[in-house]
């Protein structure tokens, strides 16, 4: 039974038209945001160099276009109730859909990821110059740092999906828990980063905010076993509190 579930759930998602969507999207969005700047440096005394343009692309998916992947991955994935109670009484566990849902996922999610990263990496190096000491500026990426902070982002994205997914699961009401998932994990982390610098106590508790930890890590202010770890204990926490109460909750 637990075979045809996978392969009724890979079936079902490779027909899903919103991953065609963002599929596109994520191929053609560096590669338009690419071509713009190209343009924009034909007009400019000094030519915009790859390095700026990974970092732009760094950014663009940094501050917040990142979340559009589990938003929209976990808005497809968690079922109806009726389907869901289907697939239990067929023998399925609540710990084996939960978690075989959020493999699928973040599976989904570091397809979408690898080809933003390949794409803008394309883009840039086919239509922008390459720029010398870029390594030694914030404001310029190179390949390298540009993979590896792709990498924490994918990790930040593991912990939003599980997040999304839990509250959509727990809540059983997609927009209420899409829109708390924004406010807490998106729109609370930038009030609290632009209030740190006042308040040391506010300061303490953005060491402890996931989606600052990025920022803190590319600033070079935070090592990444510091990001790793923060990560890692929000991940497990979640996992344990909200599939605790799912199993509680009648299907």
């Amino acid at each position: 039974m637990m075979k045809k579930y996978i392969y009724s759930e890979l079936y079902r998602i490779k027909h899903i038209r919103m991953y065609i969507a963002l599929f596109f999207i994520t191929i053609l969005l560096p590669i338009a945001t690419t071509a713009f700047l190209s343009i924009i440096s034909l007009q400019q005394t000094e030519p915009t160099t790859k390095e700026f343009g990974l970092y732009s692309l760094y950014m663009l998916i940094f501050i917040g276009f990142y979340l559009a992947y589990p938003i929209v991955i976990c808005a497809n994935t968690v079922k109806p109730k009726y389907v869901e109670r289907q697939i239990l009484s067929s023998g399925i566990t609540k710990n084996i859909l939960y978690f075989s849902d959020l493999f699928y996922i973040n599976i989904i999610q570091l397809i979408m990821l690898v080809l933003y990263s390949v794409s803008s990496i394309i883009s840039t190096t086919l239509l922008l110059e390459s720029a010398p000491g870029a390594e030694n500026s914030l404001d310029l990426v190179t390949v390298k740092e540009f993979i590896i902070m792709m990498c924490c982002i994918y990790i930040t994205m593991i912990l939003a999906s599980v997040i999304l997914y839990s509250l959509q699961l727990v809540l059983s009401n997609k927009i209420f828990a899409t829109g708390l998932f924004v406010f807490l994990g998106y729109v609370i982390p930038l009030i609290i980063a632009q209030i740190r610098y006042f308040l040391e106590i506010v300061d303490a508790v953005a060491q402890i905010i996931p989606f600052l930890q990025i920022a803190f890590f590319y600033k070079g202010d935070s090592p990444l076993s510091m990001l790793l770890l923060i990560h890692g204990i929000w991940i497990a926490v979640t996992i344990m509190i909200c599939n605790t109460i799912y199993n509680k909750i009648e299907a």
